[in-house]
């Protein structure tokens, strides 16, 4: 199965989440109590040095347009060295965090992605979010703000005609509804995570049955 298969088999699995996010919703945070916001960079294209022989995952927000999942295998941009990560002191995706970019259109919305796997770094048009809280609960926050932000209308907070763009700062001081119950904070990494959503296309999903074991006849 190919990637775009694979996004859309678990794409047609968040609506799940939403309704669940809707039914349990008993509280409002705002943003920055909760996550630190963390904006990238583009290395100069001047400096070979920054991309010749680069081993490295860069990603601009054309990566994330319609992406519903950031994974080890989705396709990038370009690949940069060593040397552009330390000179220019460049951050990497988080594993089970939240992104979005900042830039859209009147036609195509903000898009929202869940990064299953981490580093990556990304350009100034990405936005990572991270759980303040570093601790065992980190990837029930993120995954639960992943399905919070998914309620918000983004392109009523943006700027701009033709091109649409978010702030930082608009983003941090965002006040969004949230579901504090754990057991449904599971489900929504559940959701996010779960590898059977990659194996078999939706409409053939099947109940796992035991067989039954065949005595053999002496």
């Amino acid at each position: 199965m190919n990637n775009n298969q694979i996004e859309l088999n678990k794409g047609k699995f968040l609506p799940l989440g939403d309704l669940f996010f809707c039914k349990y919703q008993d509280s409002q945070i705002k943003v920055k109590d909760h996550f630190h916001l963390t904006i990238g960079q583009t290395p100069s294209t001047k400096n070979p040095k920054y991309y010749e022989k680069g081993t490295i995952k860069w990603i601009n927000s054309g990566v994330l347009t319609n992406l519903y999942f950031l994974t080890a295998t989705t396709p990038t941009n370009k690949l940069i060295t060593e040397l552009a990560v330390a000179e220019r002191n460049l951050k990497f995706t988080q594993p089970n965090s939240v992104l979005i970019n900042l830039v859209g259109s009147n036609q195509n919305n903000f898009s929202l992605t869940w990064c299953q796997s981490g580093y990556h770094t990304f350009n100034q048009s990405v936005v990572n979010f991270c759980p303040v809280d570093n601790s065992t609960s980190w990837d029930l926050l993120a995954a639960t703000l992943f399905f919070a932000l998914r309620q918000v209308n983004f392109k009523e907070m943006a700027y701009g005609s033709v091109f649409l763009a978010l702030t930082k700062t608009s983003l941090q001081n965002l006040e969004i509804d949230w579901v504090t119950n754990p057991n449904i904070q599971k489900l929504f990494l559940t959701l996010l995570n779960d590898k059977e959503w990659e194996l078999e296309p939706i409409d053939e999903r099947k109940p796992i049955t035991k067989q039954k074991k065949v005595k053999k006849k002496k």
